[in-house]
């Protein structure tokens, strides 16, 4: 399971920060776990989609308000089943491309004689081999992003009142 940990010191009133968490994430579709004075968990509906709003990527959060800290420690569980299913999709369309490749590169008798068409195939399995970790990245890094732009909101909007 992906996680991410996240801490913002920080002078804020505990009430209006947590009341910036609530705004943001429970429009969203989150739903809180559990609740207390000091801090509450959250968890989320799901990632389905790369156009959706990154902060569908955390499964479970736990947001803390006590210290004169705003802390998360969020699972991405979300996020991960995104980058397994893109995973599993891009390589099919990998898959699909060298089977038609070597479909045509054995049935046709011309393109039989040619050995250099079968490296197509492999390019096309290979390319999102390579592609998918860079991909996968952007997608953790767009989400741990929307989480620090959360804390840092929740932060800066009541620290100078």
């Amino acid at each position: 399971m992906i996680t991410y940990k996240k801490s913002q010191p920080n002078s804020v009133d505990p009430a209006r920060a947590r009341d910036t968490v609530l705004q943001t994430l429970l429009p969203l579709g989150f739903e809180m776990i559990n609740d207390s004075s000091y801090g509450f968990t959250v968890s989320g509906p799901g990632y389905r989609s790369t156009r959706q709003s990154p902060l569908l990527g955390i499964s479970t959060a736990v947001f803390d308000f006590g210290r004169g800290q705003l802390t998360v420690d969020a699972e991405l569980g979300g996020l991960n089943r995104m980058t397994r299913w893109l995973l599993i999709i891009l390589i099919s369309v990998g898959l699909i491309d060298a089977s038609i490749f070597f479909a045509l590169w054995y049935y046709l008798p011309e393109l039989n004689q040619q050995r250099w068409f079968l490296f197509i195939p492999a390019l096309t399995l290979l390319t999102w081999v390579f592609v998918n970790p860079f991909i996968i990245q952007f997608l953790r890094r767009r989400c741990q992003d929307a989480i620090d732009t959360l804390l840092s909101k929740a932060a800066s909007d009541y620290s100078n009142n």
